[in-house]
C-alpha cells in the first residue's frame, strides 16, 4: 500500500502537477489523521470496558462485603440473644436460691431451740 501510494507521488511530482501534488497530500494527511482519531476512538472504547469490568468487579465484592457482614452480624445477634438468656436464667436461678434460703432462715427462726434437758 504504502509503495503504491509513493509511486503516486513520483507520478504527480515528475509531471509537473503541483496542484495535483497538493490534493494528493492533504488527501493523505486527512487519511492519517482520520486513522489516528479512529485509533483513539477504539482506545476510548476500550478504556470505558475496562472501567466498567472493573466497576462491576467492585459492586460484585461489595455486594458479597456486605452479605458476609449480615451473616456474621446474624451470628453475633443470635449469639447475644443466647446470652440474654442465659443469663435471665441465671438470674432466676439465685433468686430462686436466694428465696429457698430465705425460707430455711424463717424455719429455723421460728422453730423454737430445743433444750438440752434431756442430757441434764
Amino acid at each position: 500500500m504504502i509503495n503504491f501510494l509513493r509511486k503516486i507521488r513520483k507520478k504527480l511530482m515528475n509531471k509537473g502537477k503541483v496542484k495535483s501534488y497538493l490534493l494528493y497530500s492533504s488527501g493523505e494527511i486527512i487519511l492519517v489523521v482520520i486513522g489516528i482519531l479512529i485509533a483513539l476512538q477504539i482506545n476510548n472504547w476500550n478504556e470505558e470496558n475496562k472501567d466498567k469490568q472493573l466497576e462491576e468487579i467492585t459492586y460484585c465484592k461489595l455486594l458479597e462485603d456486605v452479605s458476609q457482614d449480615e451473616l456474621q452480624l446474624k451470628n453475633l445477634v443470635n449469639d447475644n440473644v443466647q446470652r440474654l438468656k442465659s443469663n435471665k436464667e441465671m438470674i432466676r436461678l439465685l433468686q430462686a436460691t436466694q428465696v429457698d434460703k430465705e425460707k430455711e432462715l424463717s424455719f429455723k427462726i421460728s422453730m423454737p431451740e430445743e433444750s438440752n434437758s434431756f442430757f441434764t
